[in-house]
Order: structure tokens, then C-alpha cells, then sequence
């Protein structure tokens, strides 16, 4: 861009010079009719026109869509959202502004007890007392799997704000990248359009705990998958949302797992309804349907529709400390609803026949900052799910999931943190397993 000005600057003058080459000396005013004239005057408005727009291109936080919020980031969401804008740019030639984001991290953790989940900290996935994995209790794992890379295009048009968004973590193996975020979106004042893989419309995220583990508290809705998501916007506070997503094959019990085939027929149906206030806080209701069903070995469909419903809020305290709460029910929501997500828990064969299974969550977080460098997060979570005689005696029946961190900030872009995180798994057959997690963590980022 600068060049472009010198450039043009350079060609004034030089036709400035040509003109008072020809003309006389004691006449060094230009006619409106001279065609030299009418070339100066052109180079200014050009020249006028690129300072115009160098100058608009200084970059804001306000001008750019916020990235997915991160529960995981070692970070208040606010210090993240203000730094939106730095290290954005326009790439040559275009009117796109581009940002490289993310953190390189390290975990270590300690489990008391043997999760099959791994670094990911699912409470179902508990080893039983008595089952052979329970024999591998005490555990440590060190990890940079929850490091963050982010790729973030954005432009005007004139047909409004248009972006695209990939984010990466390295959870797949420890090693591989695996996509959390991929879509792309429109925007045009009231208007939003969403298409790819992010946080499901059935889920808010701004009310989550913010954990170290890469997990969420039990009873919390939390779910990133493919989805058509159109927003719109009733005014400063408020909007709604209706949104397709990739329907769920995989979180019932089959009757028959060797021969019976699942069935995805139909899309999940995701609908809400949001408040927000800077001041206040927060308010979301959200519902579901989806189908859930498999075909037998006789070529017969078992259909079977699935709802639920989910109320969560947060209420901002003072300059930055927060409460925030939610509840969840239905049938058939299954790995929706956070501690449920490794069991076949949204249906299941019954002396009936195959039928969806109850499913209620709840949870609660506060968030307390200390100081300017210093927070804590508190929170707890229950979910508990109905189960059949005809499933297997270690379905799923309810999870507790509680913990504490403390974190240190003292610059953007780098935290430390140290998490406390107690998870119980009790089964439908009366059998149960707890276990105890220390995490400590060290984000390093722009």
C-alpha cells in the first residue's frame, strides 16, 4: 500500500515539473482547461482515496467476529476477546485480514484411579472396582496434545462479512492434529449464517466452567459436530437460532450389535433462544429432536425420536467474577449431555421393545478473580440417565463430577494453572468407581 503512494507521489510531481516546463513563467497558474490540470486533479483524488483507505486499515477487536469461545484456555474469555485484533492483517492484494492464533501447551496430571478416556477426562469411562482395568490404578500422563493452532480469514463484501475458521488440537493421539473447529460464516447486519463443524446450537458455551482438564462438568450440554446454523438478531440483546446438525448414530445400545444396523435417517433439529447483556449477564433456552433407530436382521426399522430441553444462564458479578448455572432433560439426548458421552445412553432394547431412555443434568460454576493475575474456578455437575433390564449391567446410571483450579495470568497469551477434579461413576447394577485428578498446565501463547 505505502509504495502505491510513493509511487503516485512521485508521478504528481513529475507531471507538476512537465506543466511548469510549458508554461510561461510569469503565468505559473494552470487553466481549468488544461489538460495537465485535469490529470493533477485526478492523481489527488486517487491519492486521497488509498490515505482514505490505509487509514481504515487499522484493525479493531469491534470490526472482527469473535473466535469460538475455549473453556480450556488459561485465560478469562474477556483479556481473549479484547486481544481479538492483535496480530491481524491484510493479506497483499486483498481485503481480507488474516490472524494466526492459538497456544503451545503442557499438561502433566495424576489419576488415582484408571480412565479409559485418558488425557480427555470423561467420568464414565472410570474403571469399576473389581473389573481388570481397575487394577491399573495411579496414573500419570504428560501431554502437549491441548496446545491450539487457529486460522482466521475475515472480509467485507458487498454482500456482508464474510469469514472462514479453522482451529486444531493435537488430542487424536498426542501427536496428529484433529479439527474442533472448521466453518465458515456469513454475516450481514441482523443476519447469521453458519455452515461446518463448531459448538453445537443446542450447547452455551459462554456458560461453562472454565477447567483445566480437557473435559466439562458432568450435566453440562457439550458437543462440537457438523451443522447449518441461521441466526437472527432481535436486537442488541437478544436472537434466535434453528440449525440442522449431523445426526448421532452412536450413542444408543443396539438389541443386537452383530448384525443390527443404525440409522441415520434425518438431521438433528437444534432451536434456541438467547439474552445476553454486557452488564447482566446472560439467558439461554434451547431444544432438540432428533431421530434414533436401527434395522434388524429381518430388514425392519425401529424408529424412535428423541427431544430435549435445556435452560442455562451466567450472571456477571461486579467487574469480572461470574455464577453461571444449567439444567438439561429429555429423552434420548445421550452424548449431548457431558458424562454420558462414552455410554450407548440415549436408547436401548426393553421387554417393549426399543425405546428412548430419560437423561437429566445440572450443574453449577463460579468463577472469583483474586487479583489482576490471579483466578479460581469452582464447579459441579450431575447427570443421570434411565437404563432397561435388557442392557448390559454396566449402563450407565449416574456420574458426579466436581472441581477447583487456580490460575495464573500475568501477561496475555500465558497462564499457569493447577486443577483439582473428582469424578464418581456409578452403574445400573449398584457397582461404582471414583476417582481423584491433579492437572497441572503452562499455555504459551501470542
Amino acid at each position: 500500500m505505502r509504495w502505491r503512494l510513493v509511487v503516485l507521489f512521485a508521478t504528481a510531481c513529475s507531471a507538476m515539473i512537465s506543466v511548469t516546463g510549458r508554461v510561461p513563467a510569469q503565468d505559473a497558474v494552470l487553466n481549468s482547461q488544461d489538460p495537465a490540470f485535469s490529470e493533477i486533479e485526478s492523481l489527488r483524488s486517487e491519492v486521497a482515496q488509498l490515505r482514505e483507505q490505509f487509514e481504515r486499515r487499522s484493525i479493531t477487536s469491534a470490526e472482527l467476529l469473535p473466535p469460538p469461545i475455549d473453556p480450556q484456555r488459561l485465560l478469562p474469555y474477556d483479556a481473549v476477546r479484547a486481544a481479538n485484533s492483535r496480530g491481524a492483517f491484510f493479506l497483499p492484494g486483498t481485503d481480507v485480514y488474516f490472524r494466526i492464533d492459538g497456544y503451545a501447551r503442557g499438561d502433566v496430571m495424576y489419576d488415582t484411579g484408571f480412565v479409559g478416556s485418558g488425557i480427555q477426562l470423561f467420568p464414565s469411562t472410570i474403571a469399576l472396582d473389581g473389573s481388570p482395568d481397575a487394577q491399573r490404578r495411579g496414573q500419570t500422563q504428560l501431554t502437549g496434545g491441548q496446545s491450539r493452532l487457529s486460522f482466521d480469514g475475515q472480509a467485507d463484501s458487498d454482500i456482508g462479512h464474510l469469514r472462514g475458521y479453522v482451529e486444531l488440537d493435537f488430542l487424536k493421539d498426542g501427536t496428529d492434529p484433529r479439527l474442533r473447529h472448521v466453518y465458515g460464516e456469513w454475516a450481514e447486519e441482523d443476519l447469521d449464517l453458519i455452515g461446518g463443524q463448531t459448538w453445537s446450537t443446542f450447547m452455551d458455551p459462554a456458560a461453562l466452567p472454565g477447567t483445566i482438564a480437557e473435559t466439562s462438568a458432568a450435566g453440562v450440554i457439550f458437543r462440537r459436530q457438523p451443522q447449518f446454523r441461521f441466526t437472527h438478531s432481535l436486537n442488541d440483546a437478544g436472537n434466535y437460532s434453528v440449525a440442522i446438525e449431523d445426526p448421532l448414530s452412536t450413542d444408543f445400545t443396539l438389541p443386537d450389535p452383530m448384525t443390527d444396523v443404525r440409522l441415520e435417517r434425518w438431521p438433528d433439529f437444534v432451536a434456541r433462544i438467547r439474552i445476553a447483556d454486557k452488564n447482566i449477564g446472560s439467558f439461554q433456552l434451547a431444544s432438540l429432536v432428533r431421530g434414533i433407530g436401527y434395522e434388524d436382521t429381518m430388514s425392519d426399522e425401529h424408529l424412535r425420536t428423541g427431544w430435549g430441553v435445556s435452560a442455562t444462564g451466567k450472571l456477571l458479578i461486579g467487574e469480572r467474577d461470574s455464577l453461571g448455572m444449567g439444567v438439561a432433560g429429555g429423552r434420548g439426548i445421550g452424548a449431548y449431555l457431558a458424562g454420558l458421552g462414552a455410554n450407548f445412553s440415549a436408547a436401548g432394547p426393553d421387554v417393549g421393545g426399543f425405546r428412548t431412555l430419560d437423561a437429566i443434568g445440572a450443574f453449577a460454576t463460579c468463577k472469583h478473580h483474586w487479583s489482576e493475575e490471579f483466578h479460581s474456578n469452582l464447579f459441579y455437575g450431575y447427570s443421570t440417565v434411565d437404563s432397561t433390564p435388557l442392557m448390559p449391567a454396566t449402563a450407565a446410571k449416574n456420574i458426579h463430577n466436581a472441581g477447583v483450579n487456580l490460575i495464573w495470568s500475568p501477561r496475555p497469551g500465558f497462564g499457569v494453572g493447577i486443577e483439582y477434579n473428582y469424578g464418581l461413576r456409578e452403574v445400573r447394577d449398584g457397582a461404582n468407581a471414583d476417582n481423584h485428578r491433579i492437572q497441572f498446565g503452562v499455555q504459551f501463547g501470542p
